[in-house]
């Protein structure tokens, strides 16, 4: 992950990837993409690296996904802070 893209561009990148390995109807274990999905995050990811990696048996890309984009989530709800003193927004994160 290059310093300073988004989460979400890294994740679109690394999921174009998938579907090109797919296209070229390579093999791969679901665990091994989430792991090598897990190892190329930045050093700024490290705390969050290693609970995900030594909390789980088995860690699918979906799961690692589904961590990342949580985690993204509480990113955002902490830079608009509390909900009764800001202005209502909506923040959409696309993954395809």
């Amino acid at each position: 992950m290059s310093k300073g893209s988004s989460l979400t561009d890294h994740l679109l990148v690394f999921k174009e990837i998938v579907v090109n390995l797919e296209t070229m109807e390579v093999k791969y274990d679901e665990e091994d993409l989430g792991l090598i999905l897990m190892c190329l995050l930045p050093h700024s990811y490290a705390t969050f690296r290693d609970m995900i990696l030594y909390n789980c048996d088995t860690l699918t890309l979906e799961e690692v996904y589904e961590a990342l984009l949580s985690m993204e989530l509480e990113r955002i709800k902490q830079l608009v802070g509390d909900s009764e003193t800001q202005p209502k927004g909506l923040f959409i994160i696309v993954i395809k």
